[in-house]
């Protein structure tokens, strides 16, 4: 049974298992449920689905549907729900600051997802290269990556990596900001749209781009040198050469280009890479 919990865990699959209190001690079997319910375990949102006699003091008490089956006279049996809530999904608008208007995204992550996961995301739909320190402030607190040589002792950082988006308690139109590069002041400010409850089995599919405006932005310039980039584009249809992110190819850098299918093509693999390269840097 075990190696069938291992592997809904690595794949995010969803185990379907009948009375699985049957031939598992009452601790044993807690322990597996609250595997699935661990964040940082079950990092591709695998289910469990289960048959079980459990003791209200064994119920589990984490996110999950709890079906209650009484016996009634006549055997006639009514089954109930008591419902736990499940991770919801966030919907988040992020615009370029100075250039609101003209390039933004819409970005869906879960709400256990980590504050750090939604700065790389922010950071890959934005075809950032991530090559500089980025935080994201909320309620007057800053989340921030902290490496050993970093001195922040004026203002204290929290970490991203082990804050999950749901612990800070955002309700719609609450906003939050995103600095990056500092040294070039990039800013993006982030407003949250929506929260839905996340389908069964959808994990796999967050964070996704839904809808978005403007090409992102050039690294290793500034918002300034960006907004003059543009005002060229629109006045002489002057656009630079710069080298695809994708392909390494040279072409013109045409701020109006956006392709949002193209853009979900390689985005959760550049979360990805983002996310190794900030949480594994040496």
């Amino acid at each position: 049974m075990f190696p069938l919990v291992i592997r809904a865990i690595q794949t995010g699959g969803t185990l379907v298992v009948d009375e699985f209190d049957a031939s598992i001690h009452p601790m044993a079997l807690m322990s597996t449920i609250n595997v699935f319910h661990n964040d940082d375990l079950n990092i591709h949102h695998a289910q469990l689905i289960s048959h079980l006699y459990l003791k209200k003091s064994l119920q589990p008490k984490a996110r999950c549907d709890v079906w209650q089956k009484e016996s009634q006279p006549r055997n006639i049996t009514s089954v109930r729900k008591a419902v736990i809530k499940m991770a919801d999904v966030y919907k988040f608008k992020i615009k370029l600051k100075e250039l609101e208007t003209i390039i933004c995204r819409d970005i869906e992550i879960t709400s256990v997802s980590s504050v750090a996961k939604l700065g790389y995301s922010i950071l890959a739909a934005f075809e950032s290269t991530a090559s500089h320190l980025f935080n994201i402030r909320c309620s007057g607190k800053r989340y921030e990556i902290v490496f050993e040589d970093d001195d922040f002792e004026n203002e204290p950082a929290i970490d991203p990596m082990r804050t999950k988006l749901s612990t800070l308690k955002l309700t719609v139109g609450d906003a939050l900001t995103m600095e990056y590069d500092y040294g070039a002041g990039w800013e993006f400010l982030i407003e949250l749209i929506s929260i839905t409850e996340m389908k069964r089995g959808a994990g796999t599919h967050y964070p996704y781009v839904t809808d978005g405006k403007g090409k992102g932005i050039l690294e290793d310039t500034s918002p300034y040198v960006l907004a003059d980039i543009i005002e060229k584009t629109d006045k002489d249809g002057i656009m630079p050469k710069i080298p695809d992110m994708y392909s390494g190819k040279e072409k013109e850098w045409d701020y109006r280009d956006f392709d949002l299918e193209y853009c979900n093509v390689f985005f959760k693999d550049n979360v990805l890479k983002i996310q190794y390269a900030y949480e594994n840097c040496e």
